[in-house]
């Protein structure tokens, strides 16, 4: 029974390949970890980001995803242009709509 011959360069090759695996998942990553991930209107957040990336002219209040000044939601999904709103029924237009989505 004749054995496989391997050449050199090949086996060269494959032991390089095994080595960069070996090391490669023997060490522990020093990059910290961290979700990406986005929100609609009324859900949970920790910046803008996480609520502007599916609801455009949205952002983050107090942890809830909502509406930016001078816009009003549409469902849960769009921000709308809010025109004649001022900024004291605004504020009260956000505050309720905070309000709504906490259940209070």
């Amino acid at each position: 029974m004749k054995g496989i011959i391997i050449p050199i360069s090949d086996f060269k090759m494959w032991f390089i390949l095994l080595l960069l695996i070996a090391t490669a998942t023997s060490f522990p990553s020093s990059t910290p970890t961290f979700s990406i991930y986005d929100s609609v209107l009324g859900y949970s957040c920790h910046s803008d980001t996480n609520c502007g990336g599916l609801v455009g002219n949205s952002m983050c209040l107090q942890g809830i995803c909502a509406c930016r000044p001078g816009y009003i939601p549409q469902g849960i999904m769009n921000c709308i242009y809010a025109e004649g709103i001022n900024n004291l029924s605004l504020n009260s237009l956000i505050m309720n709509q905070m309000r709504l989505f906490l259940g209070e």
